[in-house]
């Protein structure tokens, strides 16, 4: 087994924790603790992690990670971080236990993808005996900006032959009304996703808030805009997929966006990804 399967076999969790900042109407020492409880107790069960919009203390889990032996990387937004978290910029956390990183595994923090103002953070993870590579990233936010998310794969190498793997917040769902450009192009190449819906917005805040002046989603009668932004697209090769499977014990249903809330802590749910 090469050292890219060995790191994403089993279970793979993504989670767009809802940066510090970009919450504050719910901020809270509770939203901290909960936060930082799920991301330990995926630790202690050995799964890899990727976790987006991280702008939490990171000593709330290094300790952790050390006593039970994982690997932190983190590729920060820094001056490419929005105005609400720009004292505080947020970014890309990668969570890897040390005996999934094997000798012919190579993961680093990446300059970031830019494209006009937008910077967008990454970390590649290779397979030095082959060159294939996965990508943790987040990419440009706001619904009508597909363009240029394209662009940032597109320079990330997402789109060659090396690349098995895409995971992130890409900010692209079928539910909007603009071009998915990348969704399209990630299917095109033959790479394989299956997920649940995974993002949450409130109407009031579509509505109201500048951020999504632009934003195309719309709510139902529960005042809710659900959507799948967070993605994991992986492949071994053009013929041959892994299958992906969500796994959510809360179920589907919610009723409003303060049960969301309740269960989640984040305007995003984390998604378990089994590779099987």
């Amino acid at each position: 087994m090469s050292g890219i399967e060995k790191m994403m076999m089993n279970e793979l969790v993504l989670w767009n924790v809802e940066a510090v900042g970009l919450c504050s109407d719910r901020e809270s020492d509770f939203r901290l603790e909960e936060v930082i409880s799920k991301i330990i107790k995926w630790m202690e069960q050995g799964k890899t992690a990727c976790l987006v919009e991280w702008n939490l203390p990171m000593d709330a889990i290094r300790e952790k990670a050390r006593e039970v032996g994982y690997e932190i990387y983190f590729a920060s937004k820094e001056a490419y971080a929005p105005p609400p978290t720009r004292k505080n910029p947020d970014g890309v956390l990668l969570l890897v236990p040390h005996d999934k990183i094997t000798d012919d595994l190579k993961i680093e923090v990446m300059p970031h993808s830019v494209v006009g103002k937008a910077g967008a953070p990454w970390i590649r993870a290779t397979d030095t005996s082959t060159g294939q590579f996965v990508v943790f990233t987040h990419l440009k936010s706001k619904t009508d900006q597909s363009h240029v998310r394209f662009q940032q794969l597109d320079q990330m190498s997402a789109f060659g032959d090396h690349c098995i793997g895409v995971v992130g917040d890409l900010n692209e769902s079928h539910v909007c009304k603009d071009p998915t450009l990348v969704i399209d192009k990630m299917k095109d190449l033959g790479f394989f996703y299956d997920s649940p819906i995974t993002n949450m917005k409130e109407e009031k805040k579509i509505k109201t808030d500048e951020r999504y002046k632009r934003d195309s989603r719309t709510a139902g009668e529960n005042g809710m805009a659900m959507s799948t932004t967070d993605w994991i697209f992986y492949r071994t090769k053009k013929t041959k997929f892994y299958s992906l499977v969500g796994v959510i014990p809360e179920g589907d249903i919610y009723e409003s966006a303060d049960q969301w809330y309740f269960l989640h802590n984040s305007d995003h749910r984390p998604i378990e990804m089994i590779l099987s």
